[in-house]
């Protein structure tokens, strides 16, 4: 799918209120964002696998489903990042499928499921020293892992 078919679903997904409001109502920090790719041979597989351990901003996790022939990658808030509104949201799920495309990866995808996660309620009046990404942009500093991907097989 291109980067237009993406945004499409993600629009979708919005109209018909599968992503959770806690998501971007401005009181949580965002838990994820996450693409599964769908591979054709093992060299492919490795070819991504290698590609996805050495790009700047490192996906946590990298979740191999062989039996699927597919990849899970999740990137996870490595601050409190939050979201104020929807168009916010939109705006950095833009620049995050602007990222995934310029990879090069033949075919992947959004991976809806990351709009149902739970989110972290902060309270803000508990804690004082509390630094918070208000509407981050997707870059290594708020989504990258400094040390090495995990990957999983199931």
């Amino acid at each position: 799918m291109n980067k237009n078919e993406q945004r499409q679903i993600i629009l979708d997904k919005f109209n018909k209120n599968v992503v959770r409001e806690d998501q971007y109502n401005g009181e949580s920090v965002l838990t994820r964002l996450a693409i599964g790719i769908l591979y054709k041979t093992d060299t492919e597989k490795e070819n991504i696998v290698n590609l996805l351990k050495n790009i700047h901003i490192k996906p946590e996790f990298i979740i191999l489903e062989e039996r699927k022939s597919r990849i899970n990658v999740w990137w996870f808030s490595q601050q409190n990042n939050v979201i104020m509104n929807k168009e916010q949201y939109l705006r950095l799920l833009d620049e995050f499928i602007d990222f995934v495309d310029e990879l090069n990866i033949r075919d992947w995808f959004i991976e809806v499921g990351m709009f149902g996660d739970d989110t972290i309620e902060l309270n803000y009046h508990s804690e004082e020293n509390l630094e918070v990404v208000i509407n981050p942009s997707f870059n290594r500093k708020n989504f990258g892992l400094n040390g090495e991907s995990q990957i999983h097989f199931e």
